[in-house]
This record gives C-alpha cells, sequence and structure tokens, in this order.
C-alpha cells in the first residue's frame, strides 16, 4: 500500500500567484495533464517523451519522494481570482482545473530549479513570470534556503540550459541569474552524447551575484559533481 500523499516529503501546501498564472503543489491529482505534458515532444525536447501514463507517475513519485524537491503546476489565473482568496480550497482543484495545465515548475533537486511549458504559450511571458513567482516564494518560505541544504549551496538557487537554448538562457537573465560556470554533460536523463552545459545561480537576496571575491569570502568551492540528468532548464 502506498503511503498517503500528505505524508511525502516532497508534498507541501504553498499557493503561488502572480499578475497571470497561479502555481499550485504538484500532486497525483494532475497526472492525466501531466502525462499529456510530458508525452509532448515539443516540451521535453532534451530527452524521450514519456510514452505510458506510468512513466509520468513514476517520475511524479520520484519528485514527491523527494527531500529536495517544492514543485508546482502552473495554471493561467482565474480573473475573479483575488490575492485574498488564496486558501486552502485552491488545494482542491475542479475536474477542468486538473485538465488545464500550461505548464509546471520548481526546485527539482535543490538548490537546482526547472520548468517547462506548453508551445501554446510560448513567447508570452510566462515562464519568466512564474520563475520569479517561484523564486520570491522560495526565499520568502526558506530564508536560509531550503531545508535539505546546508552551507553554500543553502544562498543560491541554480539552473542548467544548453548552449543553444536560448529561450532559457532569456528567461533566467530576466530573473537575475547569471551564469557561473560550464560543464560537459549529457542533458538527457536517458544518456547519449554530452554537450556543454551552461550553470547559471542566482544569489538569494542580500548577497551579490557571482564574484569570485563573494565566492571566497563564503567559502564556495567550484566542482563538477553529478547532478540528476532529468531536472534541467525546458522551454
Amino acid at each position: 500500500m502506498e503511503p498517503a500523499e500528505s505524508s511525502l516529503p516532497g508534498h507541501h501546501t504553498t499557493i503561488i500567484l502572480t499578475p497571470r498564472l497561479l502555481l499550485r503543489p504538484l500532486s497525483y491529482t494532475y497526472m492525466p495533464a501531466i502525462f499529456a505534458h510530458r508525452a509532448n515532444g515539443a516540451i521535453l525536447h532534451w530527452k524521450a517523451p514519456d510514452f505510458f501514463l506510468s512513466q509520468s507517475r513514476s517520475w511524479v513519485t520520484m519528485l514527491l519522494h523527494s527531500p529536495k524537491c517544492w514543485n508546482f503546476v502552473v495554471h493561467h489565473r482565474p480573473a475573479s481570482l483575488r490575492d485574498s482568496d488564496v486558501g486552502p480550497q485552491l488545494l482542491s482543484p475542479s475536474e477542468e482545473d486538473r485538465n488545464a495545465l500550461i505548464g509546471m515548475c520548481g526546485v527539482h533537486n535543490a538548490p537546482e530549479i526547472g520548468y517547462s511549458f506548453h508551445p501554446d504559450v510560448w513567447g508570452k511571458g510566462y515562464a519568466s513570470e512564474a520563475v520569479a513567482g517561484l523564486v520570491g516564494k522560495y526565499w520568502e518560505t526558506f530564508p536560509d534556503g531550503h531545508p535539505s541544504l546546508q552551507g553554500p549551496e543553502s544562498k543560491y538557487l541554480e539552473a542548467y540550459t544548453t548552449r543553444q537554448n536560448l529561450s532559457s538562457q532569456g528567461v533566467l537573465r530576466n530573473n537575475g541569474f547569471e551564469v557561473w560556470k560550464e560543464v560537459e554533460e549529457s542533458s538527457s536523463i536517458d544518456g547519449g552524447p554530452k554537450e556543454m552545459m551552461l550553470v547559471w545561480r542566482r544569489w538569494k537576496p542580500g548577497i551579490e551575484n557571482g564574484t569570485e571575491n563573494k565566492n571566497e569570502e563564503m567559502g564556495i568551492a567550484i566542482e563538477e559533481g553529478p547532478r540528476g540528468k532529468e531536472q534541467r532548464v525546458g522551454t
């Protein structure tokens, strides 16, 4: 028997509102829509799309069972939804809402973030808006960094892009991330040829972004430790 979703380490009840978006906690509730999202080859262009619902469910299970994850599904914000309306009722979406995802984003492997959006909403600034909401709520919720982190990693958020993924690079620049280093890795969980990946970082409020002097002051060492390949920034 599977444990209750509410008991899993990646479960949370945070709601994020931005001017145009509503971000709800990732949940099995959205499985059909999540599968449709992950089966779209245009969205997951850095890996093979999911062919079966069970593949998408395994991915959600991985995130919900991880103590280093804090993830969301993204909806259009209803015009009638006021900031003051945020409450537990938003954690029980209607059937229409369960099937109306336009994207997903979150902390996939703290301090690493990722996001992906449906092609129908590309070019509208939704990814930048969602990441802005995510970053702001992250530091509001975890002022000392995600509880799974200690030391220097608790002081920044990080993202990965390929050299070619200019749209994601723009999203990160729009949100104050800067290129920190470049590493050679496979960009796919399925392995395959390695390519150069840009590693982006944004420091917590009050810490200046990425100067060598600041890094030395904080005792940060530049290392190329392995990262989960599933947690790569999407378009």
